[in-house]
């Protein structure tokens, strides 16, 4: 993220590494995940959000201008209460939020998901619609990539051979956290 100068450390690069946050100089850093970072670095990144210039290790600081964008799935707000999360920071970031709610919130983009799916990986089947009802009746815990991972595991089983509701329910708790004995659809 911060970089780091020529011979900071053993092993290190000749020329140096320019970090994520040079790198976005005059445009745009995205960080997935906010939530995860370590207190030292949440502390690193205020200060370079504040002050426009970041110290790459063992080197001196170099300005930067960039936009950043993060992602979280946790609630930040609950973390800072928790201490967490860097209050400072926490009010930093939080300038204009978007919520993209979880797939579970919006179960009419399965079927479009499906089909962006059959077309990205040249994968054509006539009981689409079989899919499709199985899905709908699973509250995706895992969000999409867990949805993602569900159609992968069924083109793989069953690349063009019909499964029975069963099967796909199987696939669906295999990959799940949260594995219920009782069918999807009395979820």
């Amino acid at each position: 993220l911060f970089g780091y100068a020529p011979g900071a450390f053993t092993g290190a690069n000749a020329k140096g590494f320019e970090g994520k946050l040079s790198q976005a100089n005059g445009g745009t850093l995205f960080l997935d995940e906010i939530d995860s970072m370590p207190e030292k670095m949440q502390q690193s990144l205020l200060r370079v959000l504040e002050d426009k210039m970041v110290t790459p290790i063992s080197g001196k600081p170099v300005p930067t201008d960039f936009r950043l964008v993060t992602a979280s799935n946790k609630d930040l707000r609950k973390l800072v209460q928790e201490g967490k999360f860097r209050e400072d920071l926490f009010y930093r970031l939080f300038v204009c939020t978007v919520r993209i709610p979880p797939l579970r919130e919006r179960m009419e983009d399965i079927q479009p998901l499906i089909e962006r799916f059959m077309e990205k990986n040249n994968w054509s089947i006539k009981w689409e619609s079989k899919l499709e009802k199985v899905a709908m009746n699973y509250p995706w815990y895992g969000n999409i990539r867990e949805f993602n991972n569900f159609l992968s595991r069924v083109a793989i089983f069953y690349p063009q051979n019909e499964p029975e509701k069963e099967e796909l329910e199987t696939l669906i708790q295999t990959g799940s956290v949260h594995v219920s004995q009782e069918p999807l659809d009395q979820l």
